[in-house]
């Protein structure tokens, strides 16, 4: 009989006890319960993770990672199980640090793929809209247009975990118009979160990140 594709191999058993301790010590549920309340990141929990290696967990091998999207699964399925808001972060701190590290070009870009595996970065991934369902790139409104040398974005995002946090954002634009694909003409941008016109805001109900004209 064939092993189980999915199963933990001896290794994954290791790093799925390793990140259960490590949850238990850093993030008790009474603990989790506070932050969720305040609606604060757990800072304590996100340096106990990148100290332990966890970022670097099925990233690309040129940005330091190893690993595969097993055990980014594994790290995933843990913190689900207790803090799930570190859990969402983890998801889409994966999927930005993958697209970064395999399709970033530039120097900079390579820089942020280590920052990003070491813990000693943030970055979010802005995809829903206030406007769009479940068929996000059919319903996208945020548009990328060249102006010179550079890119105009305009457009709204929300429920981008970690966006007021986070020194980058990836955006993901229309800049062409759908042709036989809903996904056919979305572009990532990598947007300093830094930057005069990208503003994020934060509310009791949402979690937004604005961009009006951001440039890049």
């Amino acid at each position: 009989m064939n092993p189980d594709p999915i199963a933990d191999n001896p290794e994954r058993a290791e790093l799925r006890a390793t990140v259960q301790r490590l949850v238990a010590d850093v993030a008790p549920p009474e603990r989790v319960a506070a932050l969720d309340v305040a609606e604060q990141f757990d800072d304590d929990l996100f340096v106990a993770l990148a100290d332990l290696g966890a970022f670097a967990v099925g990233a690309p091998p040129g940005a330091g990672g190893s690993g595969d999207v097993r055990d980014q699964l594994v790290v995933v399925e843990e913190l689900a199980a207790g803090p799930t808001s570190m859990a969402a972060f983890a998801i889409a701190h994966f999927a930005v640090t993958q697209v970064v590290g395999t399709f970033g070009r530039t120097p900079a870009h390579h820089e942020l793929a280590q920052a990003l595996v070491d813990g000693r970065a943030r970055c979010a991934f802005a995809l829903s809209e206030p406007g769009g369902g479940t068929d996000v790139a059919r319903a996208m409104q945020t548009r990328g247009v060249r102006d010179g040398e550079s890119w105009r974005i305009s457009g709204q995002k929300m429920w981008t975990s970690g966006a007021a946090t986070a020194q980058h954002v990836v955006v993901l634009a229309r800049t062409s118009p759908i042709e036989r694909s809903p996904v056919h003409g979305v572009t990532m941008f990598l947007v300093a979160s830094t930057s005069r016109m990208c503003s994020v805001s934060t509310s009791q109900r949402s979690k937004n990140a604005a961009l009006l004209g951001a440039t890049r």
